[in-house]
């Protein structure tokens, strides 16, 4: 499972700037991310939920290569009066995940979801760009 998120303290001087950043944030993942354009299990793309984009992998590799990919993107990228997008991190992780049945359609729920949980905590305030390969 790959995640993608960004975080950084909500100043006069970022507020503006969230839904640029997010929609960069979506363009470069999605462009880096193999079969991003279909939802999981057909592709890997899984969910966007706020500041963040899930992404779910079969192959550590493949969720290797494309975190470092993104983060060059990233990196480079231009967003409209910012000198560049905020800083962010990566976490992989890896993990079994089950199916759930929702009034929403199929969830998905593993022990990489909760790893994900205790680092962001862990981060809150930093910038940062989120993956878990499961």
């Amino acid at each position: 499972m790959v995640v993608s998120r960004y975080r950084r303290p909500i100043n006069s001087r970022i507020l503006p700037f969230r839904k640029q950043l997010l929609e960069k944030l979506l363009e470069i993942s999605r462009g880096k991310f193999p079969q991003s354009d279909k939802k999981y299990p057909s592709g890997s793309y899984y969910k966007a939920e706020g500041d963040a984009v899930y992404f779910i992998l079969e192959k550590p590799t493949v969720a290797l290569r494309a975190a470092i990919e993104f983060m060059q993107a990233w990196f480079n990228a231009k967003v409209a009066d910012l000198d560049r997008c905020p800083d962010c991190r990566i976490i992989i992780d890896r993990g079994d995940i089950q199916s759930v049945d929702t009034p929403a359609g199929a969830d998905f729920v593993s022990p990489a979801f909760e790893n994900i949980a205790v680092a962001e905590k862990g981060l809150q305030g930093e910038a940062s760009i989120r993956r878990v390969k499961l």
